[in-house]
């Protein structure tokens, strides 16, 4: 083991330990989180379900929500009180966990017009009388 240590240019000590406690299988993106997975999971359902029901969201939104949900569930977390959001290395890591995209909100194009087709409408006032009734 020394010799594979000395091979690698690691310390041993270092290999040591690696093969003792063994690889984590589940590699995490920057520090532990402050949300349990559950508070995470359901932020990241809510943001998808707002980007359904075609209420696009910008990051500033994002980060707002996140301290609102924080602050709202009595989370513990290290988001900016001052400003009343969270930090963009935290939204970036969120985005990229959770495979959400949020960009700024713009007019319908002419090809988006005419996309929005009889489903969709009916998809979009589904929607919208589901909203209404929460």
């Amino acid at each position: 083991m020394r010799k594979a240590a000395e091979n690698l240019g690691i310390p041993f000590s270092a290999l040591q330990v690696r093969l003792k406690n063994g690889i984590d299988s589940d590699p995490r993106l920057g520090r532990k989180c402050d949300f349990p997975p559950t508070n995470e999971e359901t932020l990241a359902d809510h943001v998808k379900k707002l980007s359904k029901i075609f209420y696009g969201i910008t990051a500033l939104k994002l980060r707002k929500i996140a301290f609102e949900y924080a602050e709202k569930n009595h989370l513990t977390h290290r988001f900016n009180k001052e400003n009343k959001m969270a930090g963009l290395d935290w939204m970036y890591g969120f985005m990229q966990k959770h495979k959400i995209s949020v960009r700024k909100p713009e007019a319908t194009s002419i090809g988006g017009a005419i996309g929005f087709n009889k489903q969709k409408v009916a998809r979009f006032f589904s929607n919208l009388e589901e909203v209404i009734e929460k």
